[in-house]
C-alpha cells in the first residue's frame, strides 16, 4: 500500500470536517439571497473558505483512490475550489446555495461510505483511524456513521 493511500484518511476526514462546518454556518440560510445580505457576507466568505479546503483535500487524495470512487465528482470539487480562489468575483451564489443544500449531503454520505470501505479493505490503518476518532480536531465528524463491521 502506498503512503499516499494511508494518508487518505486525513484528507477524507478533512472533507467531512469542512462539510460539517459549512452546514453549521449555513443552517439558517433559506435562499441564495441570504448569502448576499450584508450581515451574511461573513458567513458566505467562511463557506467559501471551507469550499477551498474541500478542494484542497480532494486534490490530495491519492489518484488510485479517486479512480476507485468515480461516483465522487473529484474534478468538479477541485474546479470549484479553483473558481473560488481565482475567479471569486464571478461566484454564482445561487450555485453555492444549491451545492450546500443539494450536493453536500450526497458527498457527505459518499465520503462516509468510502471511509468504511477503505478501513474494511485495510487501506487505511485502523490505528490511524482510532487516533483521529479520539482527536478533538475532528469533533465535527460523526464517527458512528463509519461502518467497521
Amino acid at each position: 500500500m502506498s503512503e499516499n493511500r494511508k494518508s487518505d484518511l486525513i484528507y477524507l476526514l478533512g472533507l467531512l470536517r469542512s462539510i460539517q462546518k459549512i452546514y453549521k454556518m449555513s443552517a439558517h440560510l433559506s435562499s441564495a439571497n441570504d448569502l448576499i445580505e450584508e450581515e451574511d457576507l461573513i458567513i458566505a466568505n467562511a463557506c467559501f473558505m471551507q469550499f477551498t479546503c474541500l478542494g484542497e483535500n480532494a486534490k490530495k487524495i491519492d489518484y488510485e483512490t479517486r479512480l476507485l470512487y468515480t461516483n465522487i465528482p473529484w474534478s468538479e470539487i477541485i474546479g470549484f475550489r479553483n473558481n473560488i480562489v481565482h475567479e471569486y468575483q464571478d461566484i454564482d451564489l445561487i450555485k453555492v446555495f444549491s451545492i450546500i443544500k443539494d450536493d453536500l449531503p450526497t458527498l457527505e454520505e459518499n465520503i462516509y461510505t468510502i471511509l468504511s470501505l477503505e478501513l474494511k479493505a485495510g487501506r487505511i490503518p485502523q490505528e490511524h483511524y482510532d487516533v483521529a476518532k479520539n482527536s478533538d480536531y475532528y469533533q465535527h465528524i460523526d464517527f458512528s456513521r463509519i461502518k467497521l463491521d
